[in-house]
């Protein structure tokens, strides 16, 4: 078990001093009142911001002090950058400006992903492929609409 103490933490209707306590990869509690048992590893956050179980759930990739990792290169680099800066869960993006290789890909790399279970990936977002340019879409990067191609794309996700 470990307990992060001294932190600020961050939920959605307030920001208030407490402490998280985790077990094995699930938070089971946070707040001002958690009391830390005796034989729980201790992370002293320092007064820097905790936020208990963040989750982005569209991510193309990422990018800070000039490193950009894009999803379709390698997502589990791009997950665990998320990570390393508190994003505890994110679904990657396949985007309609992929190519359908690429598109495929980034399913694929998510798949083993979960499947090995050492990243913070829980899902695949899917932007498009198939987007209506009427309504906003890049038109010339949109896919043709097929129920083949749809039919194998969830097959595979």
């Amino acid at each position: 078990m470990k307990a992060i103490i001294n932190g600020k933490l961050v939920f959605p209707d307030r920001i208030t001093e407490g402490v998280i306590l985790i077990d094995g990869d699930r938070i089971i509690a946070s707040g001002e009142n958690v009391l830390v048992p005796s034989e729980a590893e201790i992370i002293d956050a320092k007064g820097y911001y905790v936020g208990p179980g963040l989750f982005d759930q569209r991510v193309h990739g990422y990018k800070q002090y000039g490193e950009m990792i894009d999803v379709k290169d390698d997502t589990v680099a791009a997950s665990m950058a998320h990570l390393k800066h508190g994003t505890t869960s994110i679904t990657p993006s396949a985007a309609y400006s992929l190519t359908k290789d690429e598109f495929i890909g980034v399913i694929d790399q998510c798949n083993e992903a979960i499947e090995k279970g050492d990243t913070n990936i829980v899902g695949i977002h899917f932007e498009g492929p198939f987007t209506n340019p009427a309504h906003g879409a890049n038109s010339q990067l949109t896919w043709e609409f097929s129920e083949e191609l749809c039919e194998e794309i969830f097959e595979r996700a």
